[in-house]
């Protein structure tokens, strides 16, 4: 006798295409909350990064004497947990901009200038806001040079988007001319020639066109540094030899070097010291070593600056 088979139940089509629906429906449902949600989020963060823009020019304003702002923003002109401000003053002090970003989301920014209502900020940054080309930057001032590269700075000018940079070992910048772009108010010229005078300006640009240069400033890229002098050696033991020697001029701190290897080849051991005076220690007795020192200042490092003469001293046997 064959086994009963009963028929397996169809699904009913009308409850899939029920229960299709209703998971379309709560995840458009859940799209728009989440689209909603954001869209508050992104209006209250614009909200308060019109507010904050709105106060802090109001104090700006407040600091101008005769109708010229300082050159340095006053101290009550700050950022707040959520919105980074930042202000930008002609030389002349006769015109500024002051912008806001929001710390949550950099692409809402607010600005003003002088010319905008006071309670009506504009969208973007200040170079957004642009309606002529900037003004001329202003104090470019040379932080660092060397035997490799000029390191310069500059204060911010309003309106402006990119800054040109060029240095030349003529004045009127026609031989052996660098040229160097930024958004940043400082740069560095590198891949120049040692021993040369360069003279360096910058520009400032937007959309609507360049500033006039800057005036230029001069750099002599000395390539070795001076060196520490009078090197000797003192107060010999078994295992320790101490080292004095007088100070170089603009030296910030020293590097040591010692070896038992005349061309500091071999076993070279190299120690930082922060005044004139440096014990090496843990020598082999019976020994000849052989030392020099270079000074490290704001534009020589320990591989640019130059090393003194070399003293030397033999640790004594045991």
């Amino acid at each position: 006798m064959q086994p009963t088979v009963y028929p397996q139940p169809q699904p009913n089509r009308y409850v899939i295409r029920k229960i299709i629906v209703s998971v379309v429906v709560i995840l458009v449902i859940a799209a728009a909350s989440v689209l909603i949600f954001l869209t508050i989020r992104q209006g209250a963060r614009e909200d308060e990064v019109q507010s904050v823009v709105i106060s802090q020019n109001k104090i700006l304003k407040a600091s101008a004497k005769d109708s010229v702002y300082p050159s340095t923003l006053p101290d009550s002109v700050v950022s707040t947990n959520s919105v980074t401000i930042s202000a930008v003053i002609s030389t002349s002090g006769t015109t500024y901009c002051i912008a806001g970003t929001s710390k949550a989301d950099a692409n809402i920014m607010y600005h003003m200038d002088i010319k905008t209502p006071e309670n009506d900020p504009l969208k973007g940054d200040c170079s957004d806001g642009a309606t002529a080309p900037p003004s001329t930057p202003g104090n470019l001032a040379i932080s660092s040079v060397s035997g490799k590269a000029i390191v310069l700075s500059w204060n911010a000018a309003p309106y402006a988007a990119n800054y040109k940079v060029q240095c030349a070992t003529n004045e009127i910048f026609t031989q052996g001319l660098k040229t160097q772009s930024t958004k940043d108010t400082k740069t560095t010229i590198d891949t120049i020639a040692a021993n040369t005078d360069y003279y360096c300006r910058v520009a400032a640009s937007n959309s609507l066109g360049d500033s006039t240069w800057s005036s230029a400033v001069t750099a002599d890229t000395n390539a070795y540094s001076t060196a520490p002098t009078d090197l000797k050696t003192k107060n010999i033991s078994t295992s320790q030899i101490n080292l004095i020697w007088k100070a170089a001029a603009g030296a910030q701190s020293y590097i040591v070097q010692y070896s038992p290897d005349i061309m500091f080849v071999k076993d070279v051991v190299s120690m930082p010291a922060s005044g004139t005076t440096f014990s090496a220690n843990n020598l082999k007795p019976g020994t000849t070593y052989f030392f020099h020192v270079q000074a490290v200042t704001s534009q020589f490092d320990q591989t640019t600056a130059a090393y003194s003469e070399t003293a030397l001293g033999r640790t004594y046997e045991k």
